[in-house]
């Protein structure tokens, strides 16, 4: 079929529209989703054969623009908004001596419950937590199981937040 038999106009933005706001929650999205798809659609308007009815060709590039919108946004991290940003200018980057002082505290605290808990439990839990090391590199490096190493990393982790919060 030629280029010419292939029109794309209100109704089929309309449909596109309504195909594409299934994927998306914003309205915005959809739109978006919908226009590029008719873009597409319009560009490869020529493999267009007509062995179908036009909306069942239109629903699969919209589907298929859809899912890639979808895609890219998994990729990229979502945008901040303008009152976030503003917020996160006029914050200090640098922490209050007060908040400092509790950070250490909980610091010395938390060294204090691991030394308590044993040498075994002290070093996979500093290794995963401190040196933030996979299970798989622990489990290597201290001659152990990765079974023991998720045994071990749980006990230590269960204790020492039991402990601290008792503490507070």
């Amino acid at each position: 079929m030629n280029d010419l038999t292939v029109s794309l106009g209100r109704q089929e933005l309309a449909y596109a529209n309504a195909v594409a706001r299934r994927f998306f929650h914003d309205p915005q999205d959809a739109a978006d989703a919908a226009q590029d798809a008719l873009l597409a659609a319009h560009r490869h308007r020529g493999s267009y054969r007509g062995e179908a009815q036009v909306t069942t060709w239109l629903h699969r590039i919209v589907v298929t623009t859809s899912l890639g919108h979808l895609r890219k946004r998994g990729r990229r991290p979502a945008m901040a908004s303008l009152e976030d940003e503003a917020v996160a200018e006029c914050a200090s980057p640098v922490r209050s001596p007060e908040a400092q002082v509790a950070d250490a505290e909980a610091a010395s605290q938390v060294r204090g419950l691991l030394r308590a808990l044993g040498d075994k439990y002290d070093r996979v839990f500093r290794m995963r937590f401190v040196d933030e090391l996979a299970e798989t590199e622990v489990a290597d490096a201290l001659a152990l199981t990765v079974s023991t190493v998720k045994i071990r990393t749980h006990r230590a982790r269960h204790a020492v937040r039991a402990a601290l919060a008792e503490a507070a």
